[in-house]
């Protein structure tokens, strides 16, 4: 079985302005900067067979690449926080896309969280960190302003068995106008 994803990769100065921001405090797991990423869909443990199908599913995806917008940063998990984020400005067309993978999931069966589309980074995941050292962080980081970007591909990505990093790119898919050979 697989654990996939769906995701846009952070160029690298993207990814330096968010590493950047990290601070000591107690029970946070940072995640590694090779492993930053935009989730667009995710769909958990698969066989092969639907893996492959979903990812047949995905390359009759062609739409051009959203805007990606970093500005800000959040917590899941209120007044327990479970995570630290970096916010990523909805819109329009990262809507579309979001939309586009959940449907193509839904189209070889699998199963899709109910979960409302909360477009974001995952900076930390938190296990027991006191609410005061998170208000402290996301008030420090609250100006966070990274270079907008366009990405090149979407990636099916897996995580390791369990959950988690480190993630892996399983295949890839390029956008409208990104080296599609439909496109030339």
């Amino acid at each position: 079985m697989l654990r996939l994803f769906t995701a846009v990769e952070l160029p690298q100065n993207v990814a330096v302005e968010l590493v950047a921001l990290r601070v000591p405090f107690d029970d946070a797991r940072w995640v590694a900067i090779e492993d930053y990423h935009l989730t667009l869909q995710f769909v958990g443990e698969v066989s092969r067979r639907q893996a492959d199908a979903f990812a047949h599913a995905l390359a009759e995806i062609h739409l051009p690449p959203p805007e990606i917008r970093i500005r800000g940063t959040a917590a899941f998990g209120g007044r327990q926080p479970h995570a630290v984020y970096a916010a990523v400005r909805a819109s329009p067309a990262l809507d579309e896309l979001q939309r586009a993978h959940e449907k193509a999931a839904r189209s070889v069966g699998l199963t899709i969280e109910k979960r409302k589309f909360v477009p974001h980074v995952t900076l930390a995941r938190l296990d027991r960190a006191d609410a005061n050292d998170v208000a402290a962080f996301l008030e420090r980081s609250a100006a966070l302003d990274a270079p907008t970007f366009w990405p090149t591909r979407a990636v099916l990505m897996s995580a390791r068995e369990g959950g988690g990093p480190p993630y892996g790119v399983v295949d890839s898919f390029a956008f409208a106008g990104q080296g599609d050979e439909d496109d030339l």
